[in-house]
């Protein structure tokens, strides 16, 4: 089974949808999409998620980094505050250099999305989110001349999607001609060129840590 991700974007702020018409409709779909920020140096941090609706999903995701509930980065991409409660307690005993931290994140955060459409059916969120998030692991890991396992910095998911139905052989193919020539090729760095294949080995069952 051969499966196109027609990959758009990117959402950002500055460049989000606030009137009610064809761009918010575009995103009010089901479909995968990554998170991604830029630091010094071209440190690239990314998280890979799947959801019923990009807009709302996206918006949690602004909300949350605004509301100190992830994690905070330097302009370096070092982590400059913890997520939990607790840390959280001891931001608002530093208040201005937090929440500057967080304005900044969430300026650098871009969203690149692929919809459900007419091959990627709703169905393959789970396989297409495991296949995404372990290529990113690949990838990145790779990219910072680390060990795989210490990819996981770079790659800001905690827990692993929800285990997919076995569909052995399935070739994802990212599809970038939406995208401009800046994002098609971070696009690249992230996933590469090659289709993402649904197999045991590839979609890598081990531990996440």
């Amino acid at each position: 089974m051969d499966i196109a991700l027609n990959w758009q974007g990117p959402v950002a702020a500055g460049c989000i949808p606030v009137a009610v018409g064809d761009d918010l409709d575009a995103l009010s779909r089901a479909g995968i999409y990554l998170r991604v920020k830029s630091y010094q140096g071209g440190r690239l941090v990314a998280y890979g998620g799947q959801t019923v609706n990009l807009f709302k999903r996206f918006d949690e995701h602004l909300r949350g980094t605004l509301g100190l509930d992830y994690v905070l980065r330097d302009s370096a991409g070092d982590v400059a505050v913890e997520r939990g409660v607790g840390a959280r307690m001891a931001a608002y005993n530093d208040l201005p250099r937090v929440a500057a931290l967080a304005l900044d994140e969430a300026v650098r955060t871009r969203f690149l999305y692929a919809p459900c459409g007419e091959s990627f059916d709703p169905e393959l969120l789970n396989l297409a989110e495991t296949l995404l998030v372990e290529r990113l692991r690949e990838r990145l890991g790779a990219a910072a001349g680390i060990e795989r396992s210490s990819s996981l910095r770079a790659v800001e998911n905690l827990n692993r999607p929800p285990r997919p139905d076995e569909t052995p052989g399935c070739l994802m193919h990212n599809e970038l001609e939406d995208l401009d020539d800046e994002n098609q090729i971070l696009m690249g760095q992230l996933l590469g060129a090659e289709p993402m294949i649904a197999s045991e080995a590839a979609m890598g069952w081990g531990d996440y840590g």
